[in-house]
């Protein structure tokens, strides 16, 4: 909040000591601006809520970023670790299981192990649950507006997330 109002402060610095000369801003930019976009229409996600709803959030955000960004390489898209997207589409049918098993969670630790980190080698990998929420954000898309996507919530959104999770075969075709 400055001065009073909500703000989004991007830290420059900290992108370029992060990215370096492959820092790509525009999809970073889309992203957390599609975040103050959906973040009145699905209310707070995050550490402590269900996990769900981040999976939700991240991966219509990482979607929106990837549709205007289409030419955008995977780590500007997905960030860090770079091996993530390709760790997750190969153990997908585990995680996707894992993850569905993980949906109304609201441990810290359950959030931090699929949003959180930098360890390339974790047995979930790292930032994995933005992967996963890209996955079913881009099957849920199939015939449906990024304004329907953004309005979904409450139970109609948990089962479809749900239902998407449960076929890991039809995730592994999208994106």
């Amino acid at each position: 909040v400055v001065d009073g109002r909500d703000a989004i402060l991007f830290g420059i610095d900290v992108i370029a000591t992060i990215f370096g000369g492959d820092a790509s801003l525009a999809p970073l930019f889309h992203h957390e601006l599609f975040h103050a976009y959906h973040g009145p229409r699905i209310g707070t996600t995050g550490r402590g809520q269900p996990l769900y709803l981040s999976v939700w959030a991240e991966g219509l955000a990482t979607l929106v970023a990837r549709e205007l960004n289409p030419s955008a390489s995977d780590v500007a898209i997905f960030g860090l670790p770079t091996n993530t997207p390709a760790r997750t589409r190969a153990d997908l049918p585990r995680l996707a299981a894992q993850l569905r098993a993980s949906l109304d969670s609201t441990r810290p630790e359950d959030y931090d192990a699929w949003f959180t980190g930098n360890d390339t080698d974790a047995a979930i990998p790292r930032r994995s649950g933005y992967m996963l929420g890209y996955l079913v954000a881009a099957q849920l898309r199939e015939g449906r507006s990024l304004q329907d996507l953004a309005r979904l919530k409450g139970s109609e959104l948990r089962a479809a997330i749900d239902a998407a999770l449960a076929d890991p075969a039809a995730l592994g075709r999208r994106g």
